[in-house]
């Protein structure tokens, strides 16, 4: 059973301090974990670090639609036209590699062929058949993603007691992780105190008022990290909710038949 100081029987008011100080004594810190697929783990608290199996992006690729430009043409790219050799898909696995004087079209996400430096978006390109004019210069690696550039292999992308949300699974899931260790769900006990209570949708007789507290707090505690325990109502009885202290853990099937006897 838990231990609490009888705070009840004091005189005055806790101060929001002394209140925090009274809850954090009731709760101890969850270290059983359990493993779940990545997609149920959105809201749970991540159990260990995580850490990136390979580089994001895992190779170089071109950050927009545009035209591949060899190193060696990067000074020349506003002075003549050159010739379109061919297109790279994201995906592909075969990369056409322009020649000197020869441009490549890269979609987003393509791989860059080797001697290519600089991918000039297609709104800066004029394209006549297979001749690519350019209205504007090019410097090396303009809009390149670089291999790692975004996460380093083996660089930790989830710490240890993050509360895991749609960012973290994305970066999780580029990086190849499939499921996530996670803490157990907290599990918090909800009891309604007070005589006069009645849940809402039953009459009320004279002197009684619908409970608002219950179902308020389980509202806000409504997280997937969280386990809720409808707990019942217990009446103003020191004895009943003595009671009642013992089994705030316990399923809300026992405790409220046993309130209810």
């Amino acid at each position: 059973m838990l231990s609490i100081p009888d705070v009840c029987s004091a005189p005055g008011l806790l101060t929001a301090d002394d209140a925090l100080t009274v809850a954090l004594s009731a709760v101890r810190r969850v270290s059983e974990t359990e493993t779940l697929p990545l997609r149920r783990g959105v809201g749970r608290v991540a159990a260990s670090d995580v850490a990136a199996s390979m580089p994001l992006p895992p190779f170089d690729q071109s950050a927009v639609d545009g035209y591949g430009i060899r190193r060696g043409d990067l000074g020349s790219a506003t002075k003549g036209s050159f010739h379109l050799t061919g297109t790279t898909l994201a995906g592909d696995s075969l990369v056409v590699c322009p020649e000197a004087g020869e441009v490549v079209r890269l979609l987003t996400g393509a791989p860059i062929p080797p001697e290519v430096d600089a991918v000039i978006m297609e709104e800066k390109a004029r394209v006549a058949g297979t001749k690519v004019t350019f209205e504007r210069s090019a410097e090396s690696g303009l809009n390149i993603r670089r291999r790692g550039e975004d996460v380093g292999a083996g660089s930790t992308i989830v710490d240890t007691g993050t509360v895991i949300d749609a960012r973290h699974v994305a970066i999780l899931a580029a990086s190849g992780v499939s499921r996530v260790d996670v803490r157990r769900k907290i599990e918090v006990g909800i009891l309604s105190t007070g005589s006069e209570l009645v849940p809402a949708g039953r009459p009320l007789a004279l002197n009684q008022i619908h409970d608002s507290n219950g179902p308020m707090l389980e509202a806000l505690l409504g997280a997937p990290a969280l386990q809720i325990n409808l707990l019942d109502r217990c009446r103003d009885d020191r004895g009943r909710l003595t009671c009642a202290d013992g089994a705030l853990l316990r399923p809300a099937g026992l405790l409220g038949r046993r309130l209810r006897k």
